[in-house]
């Protein structure tokens, strides 16, 4: 029993803890808040609430970041076509305008925040 519990905690994983506080985003669904509230307010400043034109339909995924096992990677993007392609034809997806970047798990600061084209 022992060995598993070991192989559970080195997992690379796993969340690191935080020291003396507790963490703001813990879970995906704590990052997921977090991630539409960032949204929500970066996309108020490009497209006012006044505005005519339709809100595209966004898909947005959290995951743990590869690199850091402190924080979530967030990336909002335009859904993907799942249409069968005849011959000869080529799929062109233009203006994304997605957005993503990086949630700390402990303090739920955000970071390397960038615009997808």
């Amino acid at each position: 029993m022992i060995p598993f519990i070991a192989l559970i905690m080195a997992s690379p994983s796993a969340a690191p803890s935080c020291s003396l506080i507790r963490p703001v985003a813990p879970d995906i669904a704590s990052a997921r808040r977090i991630a539409e509230a960032v949204l929500r307010n970066v996309h108020a400043r490009y497209q006012p609430y006044y505005s005519k034109r339709p809100v595209r339909p966004y898909v947005l995924s959290v995951a743990p970041a590869e690199d850091d096992p402190g924080a979530w990677e967030v990336i909002q993007e335009l859904p993907r076509t799942h249409r069968r392609l005849r011959p000869g034809e080529v799929e062109v997806s233009a203006g994304g305008g997605g957005l993503g970047f990086r949630i700390d798990r402990c303090t739920g600061a955000t970071s390397r925040m960038f615009f997808a084209r």
